[in-house]
């Protein structure tokens, strides 16, 4: 079984559609994530902006992306972005610090389906 199981189910032409929200480096990103660190964590990281798609909540706004796979590694699928490897984790979002090549926003329509689903 691979990780595309995980995932939304959308592709394309194009490959997988990759969801992803922006993050910056918070106050406590050296504790997480610094040379020190034993377990690199999202810790210590904070939602660049929101969107209040129901009343009273707010997700980090999401955008799309499309990579087809490179290579599998074990049960993960390798896709290529920012000129790397990556093996996300398909069942959730993806953080990033700037937006790759072709990225787009999700209209709130379907943010608001994926965020509720």
């Amino acid at each position: 079984m691979s990780s595309l199981m995980q995932h939304d189910g959308v592709c394309s032409k194009d490959g997988v559609r990759l969801l992803c929200y922006l993050v910056e480096k918070g106050n406590d990103w050296e504790k997480y994530n610094g040379p020190n660190s034993y377990n690199p964590s999202p810790e210590g990281t904070a939602f660049t902006n929101y969107k209040e798609l129901i009343p009273g909540t707010k997700e980090p706004v999401l955008y799309a992306f499309y990579r087809k796979p490179a290579k599998m590694w074990g049960c993960w699928v390798v896709f290529r972005y920012f000129g790397k490897e990556h093996a996300p984790d398909l069942s959730v979002p993806i953080a990033l610090f700037r937006l790759p090549r072709g990225a787009v926003r999700l209209n709130d329509e379907a943010a608001k389906e994926y965020w509720r689903s």
